[in-house]
């Protein structure tokens, strides 16, 4: 009896230490399953409008995934810069990364960002191609591979001072010639020392290319044909650079500009000191806010060219899966999720930033909120964009360089774009 008896006790203890382990492991799978798993999205400031409020949205549906915003400059190539030191490292810690549309060719021949065919189901592959803007998703296609899902488009606008242009009996300027003769009609008149003709982003920035790509739609110049061919020598690229140095001397754009990136310009304009303006779309939600100077005295116009109405130079930001990431599965959810059809519809309520997803601009609360997407609408079938080369980036920096250069009068626009032609054969031919 003693041993039977000892022996029940054995099978307690046994027994009870069974169960004992059991909770233990519940209890780590458990606590496993409730840690949050952590992604980082980076975002410019234009994009960052509303990025809160998405987050705070998508933990709710999402509730084991932690949401972190990192902010970056919204200057192209401040915002490379941090990007190029991380990948450098291999560093995975940035999972969502907000790309300007110079980078995608670039990152992807870097394998810096995955491919997102690898990830996305058929059916949702469908639906991103049906669903969003085509020229942006031809930029984010490289070798036939989709890298990077558009966040908001953009395009670089011709803004123009509605109150200014009506006190003079002008319409928007439709020709270089319109733009001279009314900038030096309204400058006159208003005798205002503190008031500029036109402005654009002419610093050595990302902007001044953008800027010049316009001019030169305006010429029906190219950096380079489709072969890859450089054509900044041709006299339509040479008259577009001369026409901005002209302006320049003649006092149509202030000698401020080459310093100038898009918030700058958008400041200056918010406060009345400009006529005509080249900026983005977040311009217009700043001079649309309550209280604002600008507010119901600004309209938007297509491009004025040599002989007529112009393209503007697409933009935007998409957003791209670090090749490094180790939440690759996660940061492709909130993608989605920042992406999705109410997400584009109320950024462009609140921020006027372009949707991405083509059938919002003809829902009827965003078109109330921005009657100004009528005729953005009209001027999305003109537009034009920077050499999609996977060089993309070394040409920039060179264009950027003697561009500037030209403006300062340093350089002749003959010795600009031939320097400049000289360097980028050169690129392209490594």
């Amino acid at each position: 009896m003693f041993f039977l008896r000892k022996g029940k006790k054995k099978i307690k203890i046994v027994l009870f230490l069974l169960v004992v382990m059991i909770i233990l492991f519940v209890s780590s799978s458990i606590s496993v399953g409730a840690e949050k798993i952590k992604i980082t999205v980076s975002i410019g400031s234009h994009g960052r409008f509303l990025l809160k409020d998405t987050i705070k949205a998508f933990e709710s549906e999402y509730p084991n995934i932690k949401v972190e915003p990192l902010a970056i400059s919204s200057v192209p190539n401040e915002a490379f810069q941090v990007y190029s030191t991380a990948f450098a490292a291999k560093d995975g810690s940035i999972n969502i990364l907000g790309l300007d549309p110079s980078w995608p060719a670039y990152m992807a021949r870097a394998g810096w960002i995955e491919p997102l065919d690898n990830l996305l189901s058929q059916e949702d592959m469908e639906e991103v191609k049906r669903d969003f803007n085509k020229e942006a998703l031809e930029i984010n296609t490289i070798k036939g591979k989709l890298y990077a899902i558009p966040l908001y488009a953009d395009a670089l606008l011709f803004y123009y001072r509605k109150d200014l242009l009506n006190k003079c009996g002008f319409e928007p300027p439709q020709t270089w010639g319109d733009l001279e003769k009314q900038v030096t009609s309204i400058l006159s008149a208003e005798n205002d020392p503190n008031l500029s003709g036109y402005i654009y982003q002419a610093a050595r920035i990302e902007g001044i290319v953008c800027n010049y790509v316009n001019f030169l739609s305006g010429t029906g110049g190219k950096i380079l044909d489709e072969n890859g061919k450089v054509l900044l020598e041709s006299p339509e690229s040479l008259e577009a650079l001369r026409f901005m140095t002209y302006m320049m001397k003649k006092g149509i754009t202030p000698s401020t500009i080459v310093t100038h990136n898009p918030h700058d310009d958008a400041i200056q304009f918010q406060n009345g000191q400009a006529i005509f303006m080249n900026n983005w779309p977040f311009a217009m939600g700043m001079f649309q806010k309550e209280g604002s100077p600008m507010k119901n005295k600004v309209g938007i116009s297509r491009m004025p060219g040599k002989y007529g109405p112009a393209a503007s130079c697409i933009g935007g930001v998409s957003l791209a899966i670090n090749h490094y990431s180790k939440n690759k599965d996660a940061a492709l959810k909130f993608v989605r999720f920042i992406t999705n059809y109410e997400w584009n519809k109320q950024r462009a309520i609140r921020s006027s930033l372009l949707p991405a997803r083509t059938m919002v601009y003809e829902d009827p609360e965003v078109l109330s909120a921005n009657p100004s997407f009528n005729e953005i609408k009209k001027g999305a079938k003109y537009l034009t964009s920077r050499p999609k080369t996977e060089k993309y980036l070394e040409i920039s920096y060179v264009l950027q360089l003697h561009l500037n250069q030209a403006l300062l009068s340093i350089e002749t626009p003959e010795e600009a774009l031939h320097r400049a032609a000289e360097k980028i054969r050169e690129i392209l031919s490594e």
